[in-house]
C-alpha cells in the first residue's frame, strides 16, 4: 500500500472564482521503495499559484516497513513520465 511520507507546500499566489486553473503533476524521482511527486497549479495566465512535493512510500501491510516497488509499477511511473 501506498503511505505519504512527507508533503511540502508552497502557497505563492491566490486563486478566485471564476479563474481557470491548470494542475500539473509527474513523478519528480524514482527510487527503490519511494518516489517524490511534483505537482504544480498555475493559473490560466501562467501563473504559478502552488508548488508542492510529496514523497510516497510503498509498505509492504503484513511487516509495516518498506518495500521494493514491482517493476511493472516501475515501468507504469516511468511511461507516465515521457
Amino acid at each position: 500500500m501506498w503511505f505519504v511520507a512527507r508533503h511540502e507546500i508552497d502557497y505563492l499566489g491566490e486563486a478566485f472564482a471564476g479563474d481557470q486553473l491548470v494542475v500539473a503533476t509527474w513523478v519528480e524521482k524514482l527510487g527503490r521503495t519511494s518516489l517524490v511527486r511534483a505537482t504544480r497549479i498555475l493559473r490560466g495566465d501562467g501563473t504559478v499559484l502552488t508548488s508542492a512535493s510529496s514523497r510516497w512510500a510503498l509498505v509492504d501491510l503484513g511487516s509495516r516497513r518498506p518495500t521494493a516497488i514491482p517493476e511493472p509499477v516501475r515501468s507504469a511511473l516511468l511511461g507516465a513520465r515521457a
